[in-house]
């Protein structure tokens, strides 16, 4: 099976043997996903946290695509190695020779099939495995889910990236507790600081007047994600004379089927989907409201990323959501699937300039409490040495 290794810098196996600092490691992450999504930007930044550091870190991937462009831009090494779609001991051996050559401390992964896969090849080499489990949504039948998870939970240590999906993990697969360690994600707030030119300038580019509310939801577009009872909710909301633009940034199977419901109900000039995006921070700057109607959710990142930007959120009371906000504290919550109650909330911050600002104000103290990028990055690295 060939591999692909682009920029390899680190020493080779035989010519790298001299002792090393057993703080500095060499770690391999890996993501059977190509993104962009909240599990890869999650990687991208634990990566160059730990590469500030001074660790050595690698990527293997097992398609190309917007996140091996990524991983080029950022200077980081990465190995592409195609995933067959059955188990495959070929596959596992190749990644094993990777993890000799390259003299593997720790492995971490993200997703469902990776996490599994690379619990084998780390237990067979006896390097630590770290799995960070990000979402429920892992197949739908439970008998296979649950007994991938409990292989994995066996051979590794997961991470959940809250309490919700710990809950989770105890009931839907009956991993013990004492099995999940939970380590909830983190951004770089100082990167999110609004600019009020930028602002200005988007808001002028996508046609969003002075006396308009421009909301803003971010995410592939899948069932899961309530993209539709967000529009359901921009239907009532123009129909009661709100002045509103709504943008939903993301692809995925629903675009046509939500912009059918988009032309059905007449919301051309207030419902407007803008493909893949690789300008989150820039429409956060640009919009008044960030909305996050999801059915299920890990700890999303575009909610900490909101908060950074200094954007009130409204989100659905699913998954971890309601761990980062406070209802009417640190942001409104609404139930799932409810587009009436979407809509009353969005119209509550319309009309409420003081709750926006002071929303965004609590945001802002919290991400620093609990959420910055740096204290995540502490917490894995404390994890990764208690396990070397």
């Amino acid at each position: 099976m060939p591999v692909t290794r682009l920029k390899p810098s680190w020493p080779n196996s035989t010519a790298a043997q001299a002792p090393r600092e057993r703080a500095q490691m060499n770690i391999l992450h890996a993501i059977e996903t190509s993104g962009p999504g909240g599990a890869e930007n999650f990687m991208l930044r634990l990566v160059q946290s730990q590469k500030a550091e001074g660790h050595q870190c690698r990527v293997l991937v097992i398609k190309p695509g917007w996140l091996t462009a990524q991983l080029e831009r950022l200077n980081i090494d990465y190995d592409l190695i195609p995933l067959p779609r059955s188990l495959s001991a070929q596959w596992l051996l190749t990644v094993r020779r990777l993890m000799k050559t390259y003299r593997i401390d720790v492995v971490h992964t993200n997703e469902f099939a990776m996490n599994m896969h690379l619990a084998l090849v780390a237990r067979s080499l006896g390097v630590p495995h770290i799995a960070t489990v990000h979402g429920k949504n892992y197949y739908t039948e439970k008998s296979v889910r649950r007994f991938f998870m409990r292989l994995t939970a066996r051979l590794s240590t997961l991470v959940a990236v809250s309490h919700d999906i710990k809950s989770f993990l105890a009931t839907d697969a009956d991993i013990p507790a004492s099995r999940v360690v939970v380590i909830e994600n983190g951004i770089d707030v100082s990167s999110y600081k609004p600019d009020p030119k930028v602002r200005a300038r988007y808001r002028a580019e996508l046609g969003v007047a002075d006396d308009e509310h421009m909301i803003l939801a971010v995410g592939n577009l899948y069932p899961v994600k309530g993209h539709i009872h967000l529009i359901e909710a921009a239907a009532r909301l123009a129909r009661n004379g709100a002045r509103i633009k709504v943008f939903i940034a993301g692809r995925g199977k629903e675009e046509h089927s939500l912009q059918s419901r988009i032309d059905s109900l007449g919301l051309q000039a207030q419902c407007t989907l803008l493909g893949f995006r690789d300008d989150a921070r820039e429409l956060l700057w640009a919009c008044d409201i960030f909305a996050m109607p999801s059915l299920s959710e890990g700890l999303p990142l575009s909610i900490l990323e909101s908060l950074a930007a200094e954007r009130p959120v409204v989100a659905s009371a699913v998954g971890g959501i309601p761990q980062v906000l406070t209802d009417g504290h640190t942001g409104l919550l609404v139930p799932a699937g409810n587009p009436k109650a979407l809509a009353e909330a969005l119209d509550k911050l319309i009309r409420n300039s003081e709750l926006r600002t002071a929303l965004s104000n609590h945001g802002l103290s919290l991400l620093a409490e609990r959420y910055d990028a740096a204290l995540m990055a502490k917490r894995y690295a404390e994890l990764y040495q208690r396990k070397v």
